[in-house]
């Protein structure tokens, strides 16, 4: 009956995935001419990485990935690029707010340090538009929490509905 318990929970976390729900979020309300910055695991499609689905086609936004989207700079950085929407993803930004870690050398205690202050810098400055996921399941990368800001200086979008929502 346990299994058939934790079975049913990652099925669970499959029927609602938060990457999914953050692919139609951006589809529906983020205007195409956008640009949308990403963590490589907050999962939007990204030809360019050849990245793509049949359930998730390339968006009309322009999608730039990084492995940590706060590799690109700072808010500032950011903005001056014509970066509009930052997606992050629970998965990546996680570690740098966690347990205290150790360092082998200066040089990766300053890269984790200045990724830290530049997510933290992200939360404080940027308006954050959507938030989805909460794994139950320890472990498995199924249903992470996933989150889009707007940057500061970005009107928001006016709503408009999807192809597929019947609108």
């Amino acid at each position: 009956l346990t299994q058939i318990r934790a079975v049913a929970l990652h099925l669970d976390e499959f029927a609602g995935e938060s990457r999914s729900a953050l692919y139609a979020f951006v589809r529906d309300h983020v205007p195409p001419e956008s640009a949308v910055l990403q963590d490589r695991y907050a999962g939007l499609s990204d030809p360019i990485e050849g990245y793509t689905t049949p359930d998730q086609p390339a968006l009309r936004t322009w999608v730039l990935t990084r492995h940590y989207a706060v590799d690109y700079g700072s808010v500032d950085d950011m903005r001056a690029a014509g970066v509009e929407y930052v997606a992050v993803c629970e998965r990546t930004y996680g570690r740098f707010f966690g347990a205290p870690r150790r360092f082998d050398s200066d040089d990766v205690r300053e890269r984790f340090e200045r990724r830290r202050a530049r997510y933290a810098e992200l939360f404080e400055r940027g308006e954050l538009v959507f938030e989805a996921g909460r794994s139950r399941v320890a472990g498995v990368a199924v249903n992470p929490v996933v989150r889009l800001y707007r940057l500061p200086g970005v009107a928001p979008a006016p709503t408009r509905s999807s192809p597929t929502s019947g609108s």
